[in-house]
């Protein structure tokens, strides 16, 4: 028995949770990653025993490596315990709907089909091994005994079993939960991925009925029940659908030949059970009494059904296939994929030099085309027929239209600030468009018109930019996703052309996406993987478990849970999408020209590294593994690539800083709640510090080289875009002497704010010459009187040099240096590229992916490991076919 403060390895026992057959359960802090974990102590009997400790370490790192939303993780084996994710939430118990019902089933399955699909089975599937979560997620516990499947197993070899008690873990004896076992394990014998299903039927039965399955007084008379007597059906609700009885039968076949072989069919029955029986068994058996009434009411429609069998959209009945579209040659990715309504073509944008252009390609041909008076494209969209493409370019909502080739305005958007539209036949064909990141979602007559808004801010949600609309298949609703400053974050709503309120869906984490429609689901980007969730456009609400479509799909080049997702569906059923498991990076030293002097660690998520004033360390921003959505800072030892981690918990930590005495780090965190500005002592000691920075901080940027002044960007208000603002800083806990001003504050957004060495000056990025271009400008400090810009065509990034002769900034994907003469007016040349880049980040939304080593002697650059190499576009015929759980 432990106590409160008992340590075993880095962790410390903070509470008891509860015991069973498998052991002591106690809350415990791992005092070395600051989390709080489920540590599972097991029987002297297990820890003691030298040939078991060393199966359960090897399976402890087998199982660590199962990551599934409804798996509970297991961390590790440490000195005879089981370190688990700890799980805070209820268990399950019946009696339930059997919507509920199918809900929560489905989650189980999903994680029992991932499990059994890498070799795992449970073997101890049981109620109170499943733990349903306050946001209503089901999560599996205790695999910790489990096995991997390495083909035909002994009978003789008890690990094969599961536990009644840990008392009966000597030779001939069965181990388990005798209620929810197996026919086969309550004798004995050889189990597989079947018993699973066996429990999943007693579990399904239970919810069902709020009874068990199988009952007794003792174990032993359970055992006899299961082995000898059925289950009582009466005892499920009149209610329940004839589709679900049968489902629960099949999966308490004692036979497990005849039993469900596959816990995946399982999923497939509940789904056509939503989709088609809904109807109680009762009334199947009366309906059935009156066979010629069916039999005429078909005789009547046959003729239509099947006319419109015939006609309508049909979506791919064989496999799944997915074959890629690569881009032009000498091209890379722009913004914007779109499949006609009948799959037939795909158009996507693609740029050259940071100019944009909107290709087509027919599926039945080899070659794409640019689509004539494109340029400068991006988010195109179909009409509802297919006859247009809508698009965005040159501060306007265009349309091009196939048959003629005409391309005309639909009306003026802010010039580089759009994101999304989509189209709708309603009302004589609507639009439904952001004109801008900071306004609410407007919608205009597809022929041309004035636009009016679809959408308004709801400020109790405290939303400042709506985005990335989609029709919902009735034409009248539509997804959108709004983001929130504070805790709010971001979610997928829906909206409809009768009213400019919205109502939330799913709420998204940060590096979770936009949301688009298809085929009964949504599709979006989560824990960087495509998933589609059951969507109910009837109720206009979610009813099921996410389902992975793919791997490696993450928000296109716009970070954040607001970002642009490439993916487009067709209604035949086909679905494309633009990878993204390409955007590894690495951490490099290189001179002057680029050239390459070290690799600093292995490739990795590296965000925004910054380096010391003295170029010893570095700090830098790595997502969490375990936890979607939140990233740390790590300092890493420019010597001896040693890494260190220097922010723990649950917050999202970003956009790091250093002072120039290198004593502080200054960066972003949601520690709070809402993102703020902290600092901690960079030598790890002492707590984090709040500065500064109100609800809508959008990043750091920069701290002067005197310490006196920290820039940072915020969008206060939904009209006034994104601005610069500025703090007076000081010494010891009280960090900030003086209230936060705006600095540039237009209805144009400005970012990156960098100081002069002598802070007369600041260097930052804006998109105010209207048109569509973000360029690098320079302004006095802290008047802005005057202005001068210096970047010709795109400019990212600004980073002033230790001598305030040049400033840095990326441009064209290009490392770019202007030469600055100082002076009461400064003069600045001409850009000169120093050498190409490949930066993970987007140019406009991200933080700099670069830092200037000290004297001049070239840089730290964070870029793509896949060199030249583009993710390819992935078509895909029949995905829904392509699931898996």
């Amino acid at each position: 028995m432990l106590t409160q403060g008992d340590r075993l390895g880095p962790y410390e026992i903070v509470a008891p949770l509860g015991a069973g057959g498998m052991g002591e359960v106690y809350r415990a802090r791992d005092r070395r990653l600051q989390r709080d974990v489920a540590l599972k102590l097991l029987p002297a009997a297990w820890a003691e025993d030298p040939e078991r400790r060393a199966r359960l370490q090897r399976e402890a790192q087998l199982l660590a490596a199962l990551n599934h939303p409804h798996i509970a993780a297991i961390y590790g084996f440490e000195q005879g315990a089981l370190a688990m994710e700890l799980v805070e939430g209820s268990g399950l118990s019946g009696p339930l709907p059997w919507e509920e019902t199918r809900q929560l089933a489905m989650q189980i399955c999903a994680a029992i089909e991932y499990a059994h699909e890498r070799g795992i089975i449970h073997r101890d599937l049981k109620p109170a091994n499943i733990r349903l979560t306050a946001d209503g997620q089901v999560k599996l516990l205790d695999f910790g005994l489990a096995k991997a499947l390495e083909g035909e197993t002994s009978a003789a070899d008890l690990a094969n079993s599961p536990t009644l008690t840990h008392m009966a873990s000597l030779p001939g004896m069965i181990l388990g939960t005798a209620a929810y076992m197996a026919p086969e394990q309550a004798k004995g014998k050889v189990v597989d991925r079947r018993a699973d299903i066996w429990a999943f039927g007693c579990i399904l039965f239970e919810l069902l009925s709020g009874q068990q399955a199988f009952r007794g007084e003792t174990a032993t008379e359970v055992l006899a029940a299961v082995i000898t007597q059925e289950p009582d059906w009466s005892l499920l609700p009149s209610t329940t659908p004839a589709a679900a009885r049968a489902l629960v039968a099949r999966c308490l076949k004692k036979d497990p030949h005849q039993r469900l072989q596959a816990i995946g069919d399982a999923r497939i029955a509940m789904e056509e059970a939503a989709a088609g029986d809904h109807e109680p068994a009762d009334q199947a058996k009366r309906r059935a009494r009156w066979p010629w009434v069916t039999a005429a009411a078909a005789a009547g429609l046959a003729m239509v059904a099947a006319m419109a069998w015939f006609w309508r959209p049909r979506a791919p009945t064989g496999p799944a296939l997915r074959f890629t579209v690569a881009l032009p040659a000498g091209l890379n990715p722009g913004y914007g994929l779109a499949l006609s309504p009948d799959g037939t073509k795909l158009v996507f944008a693609a740029s050259n030099n940071g100019k944009a252009e909107l290709w087509v390609r027919r599926l039945d041909e080899l070659a794409a085309a640019p689509l004539a008076g494109s340029d400068d494209g991006e988010f195109p969209f179909w009409s509802p027929d297919g006859t247009a493409i809508a698009f965005f370019a040159d501060g306007a909502l265009k349309r091009y239209d196939f048959p003629t080739g005409a391309v005309r305005d639909v009306c003026s958007v802010d010039a580089g600030g759009a994101r999304g539209g989509s189209w709708s036949p309603q009302d004589g064909g609507t639009i439904v468009f952001s004109p801008d990141v900071t306004q609410p979602l407007m919608k205009v007559a597809a022929g041309g018109g004035t636009p009016v808004p679809a959408t308004a801010f709801d400020n109790s949600r405290q939303e400042v930019s709506l985005r990335w609309p989609f029709f919902l298949p009735d034409g009248r609703h539509f997804l959108l996703t709004a983001e929130s400053h504070g805790a709010g974050g971001a979610a997928i709503l829906v909206g409809s052309l009768d009213s400019t309120r919205s109502q939330e869906v799913v709420q998204l984490q940060s590096g979770d996406s936009a949301a688009i429609y298809s085929d009964g689901r949504l599709l979006y980007s989560y824990n960087r993987a495509l998933v589609a969730q059951p969507f109910d456009t009837a109720h206009l609400q979610i009813h099921g478990a996410r389902e992975t479509v793919a791997a490696g799909v993450v928000p296109a080049g716009i970070a954040g849970p607001t970002g642009y997702l490439g993916v487009t569906a067709a209604v035949s059923g086909m679905l494309a999408y633009r990878g993204n498991d390409t955007d590894a990076s690495q951490l490099e030293l290189v001179d002057g020209s680029g050239k390459l002097q070290r690799l600093l660690g292995p490739p990795g998520a590296y965000e925004s590294p910054r380096l010391s004033p003295d170029g010893q360390r570095i700090v830098v921003s790595i997502p969490n593994p375990d936890l979607a959505g939140v990233s740390d800072l790590w300092l890493i030892d420019v010597a001896s690539g040693a890494r260190s981690r220097f922010t723990f918990g649950r917050s999202d930590n970003t956009g790091p800083m250093w002072s120039p005495d290198g004593r502080w780090i200054y960066y972003t965190s949601n520690t709070a709640g809402e993102y703020a500005i902290y600092r901690k002592l960079a030598d790890g000691s002492g707590a984090e510090v709040p500065v500064g920075g109100r609800g809508g901080l959008s990043g750091s940027d920069s701290v002067s080289r005197d310490g006196r002044v920290l820039f940072y960007d915020e969008t206060i208000a939904p009209t006034t875009g994104t601005d610069i603002w500025w703090m007076p800083l000081g010494e010891g806990p009280a960090a900030a002497l003086g209230a936060s001003q705006p600095f540039l504050r237009t209805p144009a957004r400005e970012l990156d704010a960098s100081p002069s060495p002598d802070t007369r000056w600041v260097a930052y990025e804006s998109n105010s010459n209207g048109n569509g271009d973000w360029e690098i400008f320079v302004t006095d400090f802290p008047r802005h009187a005057s202005q001068w810009q210096v970047s010709t065509g795109n400019g990212a990034w600004p980073v002033w040099s230790a001598d305030g002769h040049t400033i840095y900034f990326v441009s064209h994907s290009a490392m770019t240096a202007v030469t600055v003469t100082p002076g009461p007016t400064p003069r600045f040349s001409a850009p000169r590229t120093l050498f190409p880049m490949r930066p993970p980040e987007s140019l406009t939304e991200g933080f700099a992916d670069y830092s200037p080593l000290p004297g001049g002697r070239g840089f730290l650059i964070n870029q793509l490991t896949g060199g030249d190499q583009q993710s390819p576009i992935v078509v895909m015929t029949a995905w829904r076919q392509a699931l898996s759980h």
